[in-house]
């Protein structure tokens, strides 16, 4: 029996109607009669405090509870949604030599039919170089996915900086994501609850898709030469690695790697520092900047998807991870992964893997799918733009898919059907195999390979 028994406005009515009828002996319903009339007016506020208690009711679970609700939920296991994140990327101006280019100078992606337009702001200066030629690193003025664009979008100046006459993108802009939605974020709510008890399956898998880089802040100006790193924040609550060598970004401009972290005293530092690493140059650091764990900023910096292989025989555990990209997780995301799960015996960081077990992080493997497609297009919609919006939307379904997700050759049809202007698919063939509505056509991907999106023609 539900929590909350609801009734409608018109059994309300009713309920009134019968009381009175009990009560006094009128029993005039007919529609028109003032008192069904006052008795529905009644019932129609009265439906709408069952309705604010069945949306109580909802909130209070996460399985149901969305927005405003499922935040408070997640609150009480000190969980927060991902915030979004802008897109960052390198655009190359062209002009005179000698001419400088502010930091902070608009340059933008054009609106299209598909979208508006995308604007980014330079976030370094630069001076055009006698190549008539310089590249400047750029980030979305607004965050969220749609600021990831292909190479060639950003074509516009709109701060007129003398000298310049051109701007464009080498190269895709990346690292763009929304704000974690309902789906997603109810997910981590319940594999944190199910992983609290470290050492299981479900808390591996936890700490590995819930992964997130550490970010701390500097204490002082620091010198170029300085070999101890002070931070403003308690290290003893930051699951920081001090197994091996471990590598942290200065304000993302720096690689520094590290040995030991102490605690001794306030303010906790990094130690055993060697600055100017992975091809960056050690330079001053203000106070107030960021550490962060380091992978490198055109990378994927969070995992999307898991898989979990065990070896009871030999104590292993082997972990597979995606970060969503195309060209796969790097090896730096690989290795803090590795390092968050297995810990590293201390309280501060005590990792994820059970005792005698051997755990492994490993980057998925690709396996490519092939989609080849004919359409009909509805009447009045051109074909080839048609196509092309089909051709995306496969493309996205694809590369969306989870570390050891299959394929299934129906969905792939339901992915061209749903874009507008699909009649009919005259043919789809999905690496070879021609889908005829059974599983033959399906692709079977292991736990240790993701799904890929490769050649895709719809015509």
């Amino acid at each position: 029996m539900d929590i909350v028994q609801i009734k409608t406005a018109e059994e309300i009515r009713d309920d009134i109607l019968a009381e009175i009828s009990a009560l006094t002996g009128i029993s005039d319903s007919n529609l028109g009669a003032t008192v069904r009339t006052q008795a529905f007016a009644v019932a129609v506020e009265i439906d709408e405090l069952y309705f604010q208690l069945w949306k109580a009711t909802k909130g209070f679970y996460i399985k149901t509870a969305t927005g405003t609700a499922l935040d408070n939920r997640a609150a009480d296991f000190n969980l927060a949604r991902r915030a979004a994140t802008a897109a960052i990327g390198t655009v190359t101006f062209t002009g005179t030599p000698a001419a400088t280019i502010p930091i902070n100078t608009l340059v933008a992606a054009p609106a299209t039919a598909a979208r508006d337009e995308i604007v980014f702001q330079t976030t370094a200066s630069g001076i055009v170089g006698g190549g008539g030629t310089v590249d400047i690193a750029i980030e979305a003025l607004k965050a969220g996915e749609e600021g990831n664009l292909t190479a060639a979008q950003i074509t516009t100046i709109k701060t007129t900086v003398s000298g310049v006459t051109a701007v464009t993108n080498a190269a895709s802009t990346v690292l763009g994501t929304d704000k974690e939605g309902d789906s997603a974020f109810r997910e981590s709510i319940l594999r944190t609850i199910a992983g609290l008890s470290r050492g299981t399956i479900p808390a591996i898998l936890h700490g590995a898709i819930d992964f997130a880089l550490q970010e701390v802040t500097l204490y002082g100006d620091h010198a170029a030469g300085d070999l101890t790193l002070y931070v403003v924040e308690d290290l003893n609550l930051y699951p920081f690695s001090i197994t091996g060598t471990n590598y942290i970004w200065l304000n993302e401009t720096e690689a520094v790697s590290y040995t030991g972290i102490s605690t001794a005293s306030f303010p906790h530092s990094f130690t055993g520092i060697t600055r100017a690493q992975k091809g960056t140059a050690a330079v001053a650091h203000d106070d107030g900047v960021k550490v962060k764990e380091y992978v490198d900023t055109t990378d994927g910096q969070s995992v999307t998807s898991a898989s979990l292989i065990e070896s009871p025989g030999v104590g292993q555990v082997d972990v597979y991870i995606d970060d969503g990209t195309t060209t796969g997780p790097s090896t730096e995301l690989v290795d803090v992964v590795q390092k968050r799960l297995r810990g590293d015996g201390t309280d501060r960081d005590p990792g994820y893997r059970g005792a005698g077990i051997t755990l492994y992080v490993i980057a998925r493997t690709v396996t490519q799918v092939n989609v080849t497609a004919t359409i009909v297009a509805e009447p009045g919609y051109n074909l080839t733009a048609t196509a092309t919006t089909s051709i995306n939307a496969v493309t996205d379904f694809l590369n969306g898919h989870k570390v050891g997700q299959n394929v299934f050759g129906y969905q792939v049809a339901e992915e061209i059907m749903a874009v507008e202007g699909v009649q009919t698919i005259l043919s789809l063939i999905i690496n070879t195999v021609t889908f005829v509505g059974t599983s033959t056509a399906d692709v079977v991907i292991t736990n240790t390979e993701v799904a890929r999106a490769n050649t895709i023609s719809v015509s």
